[in-house]
């Protein structure tokens, strides 16, 4: 497989507040087909008036022991959340819990306990239809994914793998109901680790197709849908971070290209990729942390073409500065992080809108920025104990 090397990295300077940016956006070029990718969202053409609009409150809700980890948002006005809530405050040891919030007030509607016992559990919830789709994993249970209506009934529960050995990072779901799992496979005593892309239909369960990476050591840790029926999915080395790469996986699982992310400033932590329909596809993330550097947020473009640009100097940056998530909506996209000042200062969020050129259009500070969902005309927004939702 030949392997297209690109450089990438969008300033949020203007974004994310004074000393947070530090990329910018230099240049984009098509890849050989010519063709600048399509992807799953509705978004395209020029920024709506919202996109420009910083949304304004509608309701906040304070959600004590829950460690907010993934919230969705549905068109149809069902706004749900998952996490981790804690047996034990402060220890991160709890329960799977999958909850309906109302959309008029943020109240819980109803509640699931997922299937595992008490430990620390990685969750990611997605809207499908009018229904809510979970799928979780812990350090001693298998990975499982369900279904369950806007009423809180289960439709149907599936065990993806019968060991503990596969760990969640990412999932989504496109239109037609394929649910794509990435993470990572292996890695006990001493074994090899594997990043794995894993399938399921939402319609009723069924296991589809799994990809697993060839070298050891390594990590899935973002997936999303660039184009009809083809995934792009980061990976990252697992032992020392010397190489993160993208993967477009096509039906069936087969490897389309690779495009290999840049070194300098090395993206350590990819999480979230959207894209906009019939434009290029929006990789999220923060720079290398380490003891003594500094952090940025990390933006940057592909597409199932491949695209390049230029990186710019983030040496001079002094604010730890996170994107976690980000959402196309018609124009651009909505970016959700986090930034510490110190590594021992409580967790700030930040949420903030670009174009889809990479124009910083607004950013407000002060919100819950770890997960992040958008439906219908709602934004919302989760992180440890707390929810918000803002107009859109």
């Amino acid at each position: 497989m030949e392997r297209h090397v690109f450089s990438l990295c969008v300033s949020l300077l203007a974004l994310a507040g004074p000393g947070l940016g530090g990329c910018v956006l230099v240049d984009k070029e098509v890849g050989s087909d010519g063709d600048s990718g399509a992807g799953e969202s509705d978004s395209e053409g020029e920024p709506s008036a919202a996109l420009g609009v910083p949304p304004e409150q509608l309701w906040s809700q304070d959600d004590p022991g829950m460690n907010v980890e993934s919230v969705a948002a549905g068109e149809a006005g069902g706004v749900f959340i998952a996490g981790t809530l804690e047996v034990v405050t402060g220890t991160g040891l709890g329960v799977a819990v999958l909850e309906s919030l109302s959309p008029a007030d943020g109240s819980v509607l109803w509640s699931r306990t997922l299937e595992g016992p008490e430990d620390h559990y990685s969750v990611r919830v997605m809207s499908y239809q009018t229904d809510v789709l979970a799928v979780w994993d812990s350090h001693d249970s298998p990975l499982r994914a369900a279904r369950y209506s806007a009423d809180g009934d289960l439709i149907w529960s599936t065990e993806l793998v019968a060991d503990d050995s596969w760990w969640l990072a990412a999932a989504v779901v496109d239109a037609g109901g394929q649910v794509a799992i990435a993470g990572r496979s292996g890695g006990l005593d001493g074994a090899a680790k594997y990043a794995f892309v894993s399938t399921v239909d939402a319609n009723n369960g069924a296991p589809g197709w799994t990809w697993s990476s060839d070298a050891g050591a390594e990590e899935a840790t973002a997936v999303g849908y660039i184009a009809q029926g083809t995934l792009a999915v980061v990976i990252q080395d697992g032992l020392d971070d010397t190489e993160s790469y993208v993967i477009a996986l096509g039906d069936g699982g087969v490897e389309e290209s690779s495009f290999a992310l840049p070194t300098q400033p090395y993206p350590a932590g990819v999480r979230g990729i959207a894209s906009l329909e019939g434009g290029p596809a929006l990789l999220v993330g923060h720079t290398r942390i380490e003891p003594t550097a500094n952090v940025t947020s990390w933006l940057g473009w592909v597409s199932d073409g491949g695209i390049a640009a230029q990186e710019t100097n983030v040496a001079e940056q002094t604010v730890w500065n996170m994107a976690f998530e980000v959402a196309a909506v018609q124009g651009g996209f909505i970016v959700a992080g986090k930034v510490i000042e110190d590594p021992g200062a409580p967790l700030q969020g930040w949420l903030g809108a670009v174009d889809e050129d990479g124009t910083p259009l607004w950013t407000m500070t002060d919100v819950p920025g770890v997960a992040l969902a958008i439906g219908g005309d709602m934004i919302v927004t989760g992180a440890r104990g707390h929810v918000e939702a803002r107009s859109f």
